[in-house]
C-alpha cells in the first residue's frame, strides 16, 4: 500500500505557517469502532508525536502515535508512527458523530479531518459494562498526577543516577526494574548512593519506600510493579494497623470514619496519608479492569471518607483527595453518558472548594478564596460539559473565569492567544454564528490543556519541550506588574485589564509573581516601568527594587484598598472577629503594605479617595479606576440580547461576599424587612454570606441564598436580578475609600442600584437618574420603594446606569485614566531604550521654599494643629519647609521632638527666631504677633503672606491689643484664609488680596465609631477653653447649670483645656482636658449624645469633627454665624444667647431622639463636600505657586 505523504490542513483560527510545515499524517477511514491513523514530526521525527481527538466538541483523548504502521515506514522511512483509539461506548450508538483529530497541542488538523462516523451500538451493553480506555484515564487524571498529589522525591534525578550507576542501568535494560527510581526506593536509598549534589537523598519520613513506589509505578501504568509494592506496604502496615484490611474497604472506611466523633479519638490516627493511597489505589483499579459504574462508586466513597476525615481532623491531604475523586466522578459520569449528574458533582466541587472556612475568635468566617486547582479543573470540565451540550454562552463564562487565572511570567503569551478567542467567540455568539463560536471557544479550551500552570494535560514527550508562544528572553518591556497578592481577586481589575488595555495600546507588557523573580532576572531583561500590585515589604520586593532600580526602572504601588493606613484595622467590621493573635498579625500586615509603598516612585489607586491617602504619605498618586474588560462587555452584550427573563417577583439582589460586610448590611436592613412585609413579591437574593437573624425568620421562603460564586458567574446572575443594593457604612473611611464595582457592574447588565452614598459612590451615581444613593434607614426605604412598585421606573433608571457604566468604567475609560501615566510605548527592538524621568504622576515639578513663623507651641492647639498640618504635608510633597519659633519656651530641638509627638511626624527644619530669617520663596506670619517679623524680613523672601485662621482681634476686648492686632491686616501681606468668613472680611473691609480654602476635613480619624458608653439620662461633650474669650466658657456654664438642675442624671463631660476647676462649677463634670490622641477624642465624639461648641469668631474645624462623628452639635446663635452651617436651621442647633432660653432648647433636642438622628443626619450630609486634608493644602500650593509664577513673570516684563 502506498501511503501520499501530504501536509497537515490548517482547519482552525489560530494560524503558524512554520506549524504547518513542520507536521505531516493522516486520520484514516473509521474501521470498525477503531479511530486510526497516523502522524511524524518533521523537526524531531525520531519522537512520538501525539493527536488530541474530539468527538461532537468534546475532548475524548490525546493519543501517542507510537504504533507500528509499516505503509508509512515504506514511504516515509518512520517507523512505529501509528495511532488508534477506540470510540467511547456513549458515541457507539448507531448516530451519526463528527471526529476531529488534531495534533495534539495546536488547532491543525490532520488530513482527513474532520470526519462523520457511525459506529453501532454493542450487541449488549450498559454504564456498569462500559470498559476503559488506559490512555484515557491517564489524560483524565494527568492533573492529579503531575500537581500537588505527585508524591515522587523532588531531589532525585533520573538521568543522573542511571549515568553514575551503571549496574542500574543494566538492570533497567535487562528487565530487573523499571526505573532508576524504583530501584532508589528499594535498595538505593538504603545504601546511600549519592544522588543530589553530591549528598545522599533519603525518602521523607514518615513515608516509607513501598507507598511511594506504589504511587509510581500507578502514575507510569506499571500494573506489576504496583501491584507486588502494594502487597508490601500493605504487609508492613499491618503491624502497626492490624485494621488495615477494614480500611482498605471503602464502604467500612467510611463507616468506620463516621463512627470516630472527637479528633482525639486513637480511632482516628491512621496510616500516613492513607487517603492519597487509596486514591492511588482506586486508579489502579481503573487501570486492572474496574468498570466505569463501580469506579465511580468507589470515588464517590473515597471523596465522602476523606471528606469526612478533613473535618475531623483537618488534614491537608484527605481535603485534596476528597476533590480530585469528586473530579474523577464527574469524568466518569459523562464517559457513561449521565451529563446532569456529572454537572451536579462538578458545581458542588466548584463551591466546596471556593468556600473554605478560616478561624477568627470562635466563629468560622467563610473565605472566598478557593483551592484553584481543583477549582479550576472542576471549572475546565463544566466548559467541557457546556461545549458538548451546545451551550455555549456557558461555555465562554468558565472559558473567561479560567482566562483570568491564566497570567505569570511563562503564561502570558498563552493568554494573549486564549482572550482573543473568547472575544471572537463571543462576537460569533452575537452575531448568530454558533458554529464558528463553537471552534472559537473549543480553540480556547484546547490552548487551556497547554497551560504549564495547569497541566491539564498528559506532558506527551512529543510536546513537554516545545516553548509557548510567548515565552519570553532578554527584551525591554514598557510595563511589567509583580503581583504581589496573587490570591486577590481585585488582580483581575488592577493588573490583567489593565495589561489587555497596555497591550492594545502597543505597550510590550508582562507580569510575575513572587517564585518567578529568579525566572526574570535571569533572561537579562530591562524593564522601563514596574507596578508593584499589593505587595508587603518583602525580601524578594527587595531584590525586585535592588536588580532593577540601578538600571532605571521606575516603579508604582497599585492598591486598592486603605491596607496600607495602619489605624484602618479597627475600620474593618471583621476585626472586631478577630482573635488577638490574628489582629495583632494583620495590624503588621498592614505595616508592611506602608513599608512596600515607601519603596517607589509612585503609587495609583481605584478610588479619589483613597489617591488622597497616598498622597498623604508624600508618594505622587494617581487615580486609576476599576473598570470592566472587552470580555465582561462582549459577555454582557451578548446576555443582553437574549429576552429578559419574564416573572412577576422583584429581585433584590445583596452581593456580600463574607461575613464581614454585617454592619454595612446593617444600613439597609430594616429598610429591606420592611419593603418585604408590604411587597409579598419581592425576593432578596443573598450571594455569599450575611447573618440573617430571627426577625427574618417570616420571610425565610422568599430568601434565597447564593453561594459564591466566580465572577463572570456573578457577572450573569445580574440577569436574575432587577434591583441591586450596595449599603457601605457612611464615614468609615475604610468604606468610603472602596471603589465602585458593585454599582458598575450592575449597571452593565441594566440593572438599577440602590447604594449607600460614600464618596465612591457619589462619584457613580446620580441619584434618582441612573441609581439612588441613601444614607438614612428611611432614604433606603424610600429608594427600594419607588423601584419595587414601578416597573418602567427601575428599566429606565438600569438603561442609564448601563450608559453611565459604558462611559465611566469601559475599557475606553481606562484609557482615558492611564493617558500620560505610563511613557509612550518602546520601539519594539528599544533592547536599550531611555528610561524617562517620571511618571505622568500629579507631582509639580517646580519647589519652593516656605517658612512659617509661629508663635510658641503649645500641645492641644487646634490652630497649631491646622498650621502644622499644611507644614508637614507641603514637606511631603517634596517643597523645603521651616518653622521658626517665636518667644519659644524651650530649644528647638525639644519643640520638634513635641511636634511629632503631638501633632504631625514633620521632616523639616525647626529654629528659634534668633533675629534673622533664611531666604525662601514664600514667608508666613500665622498669628497677629509674628506679622512684624514677617515684615521686618519680607526682603528675604519673594512673597509676604497671612495665614488667618480667624478674626484674631475678636479675641480680646477692644483696647490696645485689639488695636494692634487689627492694624495687620494693614500690612499689604497676601492672606490665605480658612474658610470663605475672614476673606471676605479682608477684602471688604480692609481691600486686602485674599484667597481661602475649605475647611479640611480628616476622615481618616474622625468618623463615627460603634458607641461603647452610655448615660441613662444622656452624655453632653463641651468643648470648654476659659483662656479663650471669643469661646464662651462663663456663658456656656451658665446655660449647662440650667440643664444640670433640670436633668441631674445627664452627664456633662469637659475636654479641651488643662485651665478647667471642675470644683468651682454650678454643677458636677468632669474634665478630660487634652486627650492623648485624635483617635482618642474621635471615640469621645462617637460617645456622646450632643456636642456644645463656640467660637464668636471664624469656626474651628471642631464643629464639623463633631459632625464626621455621628455627634448633633450645639452652638450659639451670633450676628451671621448660620453661614458656618450652609445657612440652614437644621444642621446645628444654634441657641438663644439667653441662658435659660438656651437650655431649654437643650433639653428639648435631648428628649428628642429622633430630632437628634436627623441632626446626625444632616450633618453628615452637610460635611459631604468638605475637601480632605491633603485637598486643602493642595489648593494652598497651587495659590502659592500661582502667586509665585504672577510675581516672576512681573520681574521679566520690569
Amino acid at each position: 500500500m502506498t501511503v501520499a505523504i501530504t501536509p497537515i490542513e490548517f482547519g482552525t483560527n489560530i494560524p503558524d505557517e512554520a506549524e504547518l510545515k513542520r507536521w505531516v499524517g493522516s486520520f484514516d477511514p473509521v474501521d470498525g469502532n477503531f479511530i486510526r491513523g497516523w502522524l511524524i514530526d518533521q523537526d524531531t521525527p525520531a519522537r512520538s508525536a501525539a493527536v488530541e481527538i474530539s468527538i461532537d466538541g468534546v475532548n475524548v483523548a490525546t493519543v501517542i502515535a507510537n504504533h507500528p504502521r509499516p505503509d508509512v515506514a515504506a514511504t516515509t522511512g518512520q517507523a512505529d508512527k501509528g495511532f488508534h483509539f477506540s470510540v467511547p461506548p456513549a458515541f457507539a450508538d448507531g448516530n451519526p458523530h463528527m471526529v476531529t483529530v488534531l495534533v495534539a497541542g495546536t488547532n491543525l488538523h490532520l488530513t482527513g479531518s474532520p470526519r462523520e462516523i457511525v459506529v453501532a451500538p454493542p450487541a449488549a451493553a450498559d454504564a456498569s459494562g462500559l470498559g476503559i480506555d488506559k490512555d484515557r484515564i491517564f489524560q483524565d487524571i494527568a492533573q492529579p498526577l503531575a500537581t500537588n498529589l505527585t508524591y515522587k522525591v523532588g531531589g532525585f534525578n533520573e538521568k543522573e543516577y542511571t549515568r553514575q550507576y551503571p549496574d542500574v542501568k543494566a538492570a533497567i535494560r535487562g528487565g530487573v526494574f523499571a526505573s532508576g527510581y524504583q530501584h532508589w526506593l528499594q535498595y538505593g536509598a538504603k545504601e546511600g548512593r549519592i544522588v543530589a549534589n553530591g549528598a545522599p537523598l533519603s525518602i521523607p519520613q514518615p513515608l516509607v519506600a513501598e507507598q511511594l513506589l506504589f504511587i509510581d509505578a500507578v502514575c507510569t501504568g506499571k500494573i506489576g510493579l504496583a501491584s507486588s509494592a502494594f502487597d508490601d506496604w500493605r504487609l508492613k502496615q499491618l503491624v502497626d494497623f492490624p485494621q488495615l484490611d477494614e480500611l482498605l474497604d471503602l464502604p467500612r472506611l467510611l463507616a468506620y470514619v463516621e463512627e470516630i466523633e472527637e479528633p482525639d479519638d486513637v480511632r482516628a490516627e491512621l496510616p500516613v496519608d492513607l487517603f492519597v493511597f487509596l486514591y492511588y489505589r482506586t486508579v489502579f483499579g481503573e487501570l486492572t479492569g474496574s468498570t466505569v459504574e463501580q469506579s465511580i462508586q468507589r470515588y464517590q466513597i473515597l471523596s465522602e471518607a476523606s471528606a469526612r476525615y478533613y473535618v475531623l481532623r483537618k488534614d491537608f491531604w484527605a481535603e485534596q483527595v476528597s476533590g480530585w475523586s469528586n473530579l474523577r466522578t464527574a469524568q466518569l459520569l459523562r464517559l457513561a453518558g449521565r451529563s446532569d449528574e456529572a454537572r451536579a458533582v462538578l458545581a458542588g466541587l466548584r463551591r466546596d472548594h471556593w468556600d473554605l472556612d478560616f478561624k477568627y475568635k470562635d466563629r468560622s468566617l467563610p473565605r472566598p478564596r478557593p483551592n484553584f486547582i481543583v477549582f479550576e479543573r472542576a471549572t475546565y470540565e463544566l466548559g467541557m460539559l457546556d461545549l458538548a451540550e451546545g451551550k455555549l454562552v456557558d461555555a465562554t463564562i468558565h472559558a473567561t473565569s479560567l482566562a483570568n487565572e491564566t497570567y505569570g511570567w511563562k503564561r502570558d503569551g498563552l493568554r494573549r492567544r486564549i482572550v482573543p478567542l473568547i472575544e471572537q467567540g463571543l462576537d460569533r455568539i452575537k452575531d448568530g454564528d454558533r458554529d464558528a463560536a463553537a471552534r472559537c471557544i473549543g480553540d480556547a479550551y484546547a490552548l487551556f490543556r497547554q497551560d504549564p500552570g495547569r497541566r491539564i494535560g498528559k506532558p506527551l514527550k512529543s510536546l513537554k519541550d516545545q516553548p509557548l508562544d510567548g515565552t519570553k528572553g532578554a527584551k525591554t518591556y514598557d510595563v511589567v506588574f509583580y503581583i504581589g497578592d496573587s490570591t486577590s481577586e481585585s488582580k483581575r481589575y488592577r493588573v490583567l485589564n489593565l495589561m489587555d488595555t497596555l497591550i492594545g495600546l502597543g505597550y510590550r507588557v508582562g507580569c510575575f509573581t513572587e517564585p518567578e523573580f529568579p525566572t526574570v532576572i535571569s533572561e537579562g531583561n530591562r524593564i522601563r516601568c514596574m507596578v508593584i500590585f499589593r505587595s508587603a515589604y518583602t525580601s524578594t520586593l527587595c531584590n525586585v527594587v535592588e536588580t532593577f532600580r540601578p538600571q532605571g526602572t521606575q516603579f508604582l504601588y497599585d492598591i486598592d484598598d486603605l491596607f496600607f493606613v495602619p489605624k484602618v484595622l479597627p475600620m474593618i467590621a471583621g476585626a472586631a472577629l478577630m482573635s488577638p493573635e490574628a489582629f495583632a498579625g494583620t495590624a503588621q500586615c498592614i505595616e508592611h503594605f506602608r513599608q512596600a509603598l515607601m519603596l517607589t516612585d509612585g503609587a495609583t489607586g481605584s478610588t479619589s479617595f483613597l489617591v488622597e491617602e497616598l498622597a498623604a504619605l508624600g508618594r505622587p498618586a494617581r487615580v486609576v479606576p476599576n473598570t470592566f474588560g472587552p470580555l465582561q462587555e462582549k459577555l454582557a452584550a451578548v446576555l443582553l440580547q437574549e429576552p429578559a427573563p419574564s416573572r412577576s417577583e422583584v429581585r433584590i439582589a445583596y452581593l456580600s461576599g463574607s461575613w464581614t460586610h454585617h454592619r454595612d448590611f446593617a444600613q439597609c436592613e430594616q429598610a429591606l424587612r420592611t419593603i418585604m412585609a408590604r411587597h409579598p413579591n419581592v425576593t432578596l437574593m443573598a450571594v455569599g454570606r450575611i447573618d440573617l437573624g430571627p426577625e427574618w425568620d417570616e420571610f425565610k421562603d422568599r430568601v434565597i441564598p447564593v453561594g459564591f460564586m466566580s465572577h463572570q458567574e456573578m457577572l450573569a446572575f445580574y440577569r436574575e436580578v432587577d434591583i441591586s443594593i450596595a449599603p457601605l457604612e457612611v464615614g468609615n473611611p475604610y468604606c468610603e475609600a472602596k471603589s465602585q464595582l458593585k454599582v458598575f457592574e450592575a449597571g452593565l447588565f441594566g440593572v438599577p442600584s440602590v447604594a449607600s452614598a460614600t464618596h465612591s459612590f457619589r462619584e457613580a451615581v446620580t441619584d434618582g437618574v441612573d441609581g439612588f444613593l441613601a444614607t438614612t434607614p428611611e432614604e433606603w426605604l424610600e429608594r427600594l420603594e419607588r423601584l419595587v412598585a414601578d416597573g418602567e421606573l427601575r428599566a429606565a433608571v438600569g438603561r442609564r446606569a448601563r450608559e453611565r457604566a459604558l462611559t465611566q468604567f469601559s475599557e475606553t475609560a481606562l484609557k482615558q485614566a492611564i493617558t500620560g501615566l505610563f511613557p509612550k510605548a518602546a520601539a519594539p527592538d528599544a533592547v536599550n531604550a531611555v528610561i524617562p524621568a517620571r511618571f505622568g504622576l500629579p507631582l509639580n515639578e517646580r519647589k519652593m521654599r516656605i517658612v512659617w513663623v509661629v508663635p510658641d507651641i503649645h500641645a492641644g492647639s487646634g490652630g497649631q494643629r491646622n498650621i502644622l498640618r499644611f507644614a508637614y504635608y507641603l514637606t511631603t510633597f517634596g517643597h523645603t519647609v521651616s518653622i521658626v519659633v517665636k518667644d519659644s519656651s524651650r530649644p528647638a530641638v525639644e519643640t520638634h521632638r513635641l511636634i511629632n509627638e503631638h501633632f504631625y511626624p514633620f521632616k523639616g527644619s525647626v529654629q528659634n527666631y534668633n533675629g534673622s530669617m533664611p531666604p525662601c520663596d514664600v514667608l508666613f506670619a500665622t498669628h497677629w504677633t509674628t506679622v512684624e517679623i514677617v515684615v521686618r524680613h519680607r526682603a528675604a523672601a519673594k512673597q509676604a503672606c497671612y495665614f488667618v485662621q480667624d478674626f484674631e482681634p475678636g479675641f480680646v476686648p477692644l483696647g490696645s491689643e485689639y488695636l494692634m492686632a487689627e492694624n495687620t491686616y494693614r500690612k499689604g501681606l497676601y492672606h490665605i484664609t480658612s474658610g470663605p468668613y475672614c476673606e471676605r472680611i479682608l477684602k471688604q473691609t480692609y481691600s486686602n488680596d485674599a484667597d481661602h480654602f475649605k475647611f479640611p476635613l480628616d476622615r481618616l480619624n474622625y468618623w463615627q465609631r460603634p458607641r461603647t458608653e452610655t448615660s441613662a439620662e444622656g452624655t453632653i461633650l463641651y468643648f470648654a477653653r476659659p483662656e479663650m474669650p471669643r469661646r464662651c466658657f462663663e456663658f456656656g456654664n451658665m446655660m449647662l447649670a440650667e440643664v444640670k438642675m433640670r436633668r441631674p442624671g445627664v452627664q456633662i463631660l469637659m475636654y479641651g483645656s488643662h485651665h478647667v476647676d471642675t470644683g468651682s462649677l454650678p454643677f458636677d463634670a468632669r474634665n478630660l482636658g487634652i486627650l492623648p490622641t485624635i483617635d482618642d477624642l474621635a471615640r469621645l465624639y462617637s460617645n456622646a449624645d450632643l456636642g456644645i461648641v463656640f467660637s464668636l469668631t471664624n469656626p474651628s474645624l471642631v464643629p464639623y469633627e463633631m459632625m464626621a462623628c455621628g455627634l448633633p452639635v450645639v452652638d450659639v446663635r451670633f450676628q451671621d454665624n448660620i453661614t458656618n452651617y450652609g445657612g440652614r436651621e437644621d444642621i446645628a442647633l444654634l441657641g438663644d444667647p439667653d441662658p435659660t432660653a438656651f437650655a431649654n432648647q437643650v433639653i428639648a433636642l435631648l428628649d428628642d431622639v429622633p430630632a437628634r438622628a436627623e441632626r446626625v443626619r444632616k450633618g453628615k450630609e452637610f460635611i459631604l463636600d468638605f475637601p480632605s486634608e491633603v485637598e486643602s493644602v493642595r489648593r494652598v500650593e497651587s495659590l502659592l505657586l500661582k502667586r509665585l509664577d504672577l510675581i516672576d513673570a512681573q520681574a521679566v516684563t520690569a
